[in-house]
């Protein structure tokens, strides 16, 4: 008489597997083939699998084509490995060939445990992972949603549990407001599936451990990477204090006289390589188009805002530059005494419409274009105050008042000129010094503060320097020494 085959698992209630799909990485089930009694019987025996498949080796290897597999008794016991396909109940059925009613049929159970994060790949789970914006910081950034599912036999005991490190994320149960979660425990038993939102709190990473308690096998891990934009900076320039008292927004000025390029870095904590960062993560703005780094020029003047983009919203950081082309330039017309025609000196500031607005929203006095031109120190010699020369009948002292375009000149044309590059600190300068002199209510005097004087006083507080204004000055003075230097 010949007994039946036998099939023997791990626990007594048949074999446990992990989804192999969900879990690649899990360890295979064995299953042990026992021999047929009497030992010496040489029939043959088929195995069959439903929710399984099933391997020679505990790793590796290609799954074994049961359909075309028999095995002599001699043959056993043997093991071998299993893997779960699919979830729920599955069946291992040993048969000897040719007898239907001489059938070992063993249950498997197969369980599977899934997490996803919102645009993370299952492939790029653990490496590299899902990337979220630092939210303390960027608060334009989502919550990233949490989809967690898990399946296997009806009544199956144990829970379903959630790690994570709180110092670097929290999670919610909704995509905004709420309170965060201390802990996420649930039983697996009456689990249809759930959506958390991920927050990030602090540049650093973690990783998310969805894991079933009953089947260790069943755990699925996420990686995340909390971003922090820490600065976007060039490599050159003068930061000026744009005056909005938010340091995430940064003004940066650069002459077009520099003869090498900006080159602008976003730069992120923790510090990360450009092909790390998915699509999605990106500096904006000038040239390029590089993840962590672009340029602009300098070889005219230009404005150009860079900002950085955490997977598709705006980081909250800002870099704006100004490439500047400005110049001051001294006049003087040196007159003719002897046909009593007498000089007039002035002055002309230009930059670009751009500096312009610059300097008008740093200093709201500037606040006309007026004083980014022609100009010049003249007496009123309308006033009932001003006084003049009796002989040549010349004003000789009176209210000043600056003048601005053609008047600012006088219709004079300069016997002596020069025209300089100046830095954007000496042009703030130069032109609050023109709106202050405007303002001054300050005396035109022939002797101690004429328009050569003025002239003069503007091309200091612009960074240029020419000859005295101490002592008695005069338009031909300044013309001799600006056609001689």
């Amino acid at each position: 008489m010949t007994n039946c085959p036998e099939l023997s698992t791990s626990k007594a209630t048949g074999a446990e597997s992990a989804n192999r799909t969900l879990h690649p990485d899990a360890a295979r089930e064995p299953l042990l083939l026992k021999q047929t009694l009497p030992a010496d019987w040489n029939g043959l025996m088929q195995l069959e699998l439903t929710g399984a498949v099933a391997f020679w080796t505990p790793t590796g290897g290609v799954p074994i084509v049961l359909s075309e597999t028999v095995f002599t008794n001699a043959q056993l016991p043997q093991t071998i490995y299993l893997e779960g396909d699919g979830c729920g109940m599955g069946e291992a059925s040993f048969a000897v060939v040719g007898l239907s009613d001489c059938v070992t049929n063993t249950p498997l159970q197969i369980f599977g445990a899934n997490a996803t994060l919102a645009g993370v790949a299952e492939a790029d789970e653990e490496s590299p992972g899902g990337f979220i914006a630092d939210r303390t910081v960027h608060t334009n950034a989502p919550r990233t949603m949490l989809t967690l599912e898990a399946c296997g036999p009806y009544g199956s005991p144990g829970n379903l549990i959630l790690t994570w490190d709180s110092s670097v994320v929290k999670i919610y149960t909704a995509p905004s407001g709420g309170t965060a979660l201390t802990q996420f425990v649930t039983p697996f038993h009456g689990f249809n599936g759930t959506n958390l939102y991920v927050e990030g709190i602090a540049p650093g990473t973690t990783t998310l451990n969805w894991t079933y308690s009953a089947q260790t096998n069943c755990t699925d891990n996420i990686q995340v990477s909390v971003i922090k934009v820490e600065s976007i900076l060039p490599n050159i320039g003068q930061e000026v204090d744009d005056g909005d008292g938010n340091n995430q927004t940064k003004v940066f000025v650069i002459s077009v006289t520099n003869t090498s390029d900006v080159t602008v870095t976003a730069t992120l904590n923790p510090l990360m390589v450009e092909s790390a960062l998915p699509s999605g993560w990106t500096i904006n703005g000038g040239q390029g188009s590089g993840k962590l780094q672009r340029t602009c020029s300098t070889d005219s003047a230009s404005k150009t805002e860079f900002t950085f983009t955490c997977d598709g919203t705006d980081s909250g950081l800002k870099t704006t530059i100004y490439v500047y082309d400005t110049q001051l330039g001294l006049y003087a017309d040196e007159g003719n005494a002897a046909q009593d025609k007498y000089g007039h000196s002035w002055w002309k500031f230009t930059a670009d419409s751009d500096i312009e607005d610059l300097v008008r929203s740093l200093n709201p006095d500037v606040d006309d274009n007026k004083y980014f031109g022609v100009a010049g120190w003249w007496p009123n010699t309308q006033h009932p105050d001003a006084k003049f020369d009796p002989v040549h009948d010349w004003c000789t002292e009176a209210p000043g008042e600056v003048r601005f375009g053609t008047r600012g000149s006088g219709g004079h044309t300069a016997t002596g000129f020069k025209v300089w590059d100046i830095g954007f600190d000496d042009l703030v300068g130069g032109v609050t010094y023109v709106h202050d002199l405007e303002t001054s209510g300050q005396d035109w005097t022939v002797l101690w503060d004429n328009c050569t004087d003025e002239a003069i006083i503007v091309g200091n507080e612009a960074g240029v320097d020419t000859i005295s204004y101490h002592g008695i000055t005069s338009p031909a003075d300044l013309s001799d020494w600006l056609n001689a230097n």
